[in-house]
């Protein structure tokens, strides 16, 4: 019985510290985005090509920008050879810039930014990308 006490007070302390697996997610999938913003200004400069990165709220996707007009077509990721879409987890939309075009030489044209949000609203992510620097930050709020 004793145990059983100690137990509970113990998960009483802990609990609130424990992230909700939807807060884990929408961190995890911000950081993914993020990770794909960089990607796009890799392969732009690389391949000496501009490129868009377009967004809906359950998905987005890397395009080409010839004469910087994005095309609307993904482009096949290099990695996997299948097109650069990428869909968003159950549950979270995104918000934001519809259009980014990053030039060839890797940077972003103007500046952008996505909100990553969960069903509920409850939670939400902020990520950022810097006109000329092209610097991706990423920002929780409550």
């Amino acid at each position: 019985m004793l145990l059983v006490l100690l137990l509970g007070i113990v998960y009483l302390i802990v609990s609130p510290q424990i992230p909700r697996s939807d807060e884990t997610s929408l961190s995890t999938q911000a950081q993914t985005v993020a990770n794909h913003l960089r990607r796009a200004q890799t392969l732009a400069l690389s391949q000496n090509q501009s490129l868009c990165v377009e967004a809906a709220s359950a998905h987005y996707k890397i395009t080409l920008a010839p004469g910087n007009v994005c095309s609307g077509s993904a482009i096949n990721d290099p990695v996997t050879g299948q097109p650069y879409v990428v869909a968003l987890g159950q549950n979270v939309q995104l918000t934001g810039t519809a259009t980014l075009l990053i030039t060839s030489q890797g940077v972003p044209a103007t500046a952008a930014a996505y909100t990553l949000t969960t069903g509920d609203s409850s939670q939400s992510v902020a990520v950022s990308i810097t006109q000329g620097s092209g610097l991706v930050t990423i920002n929780n709020t409550p």
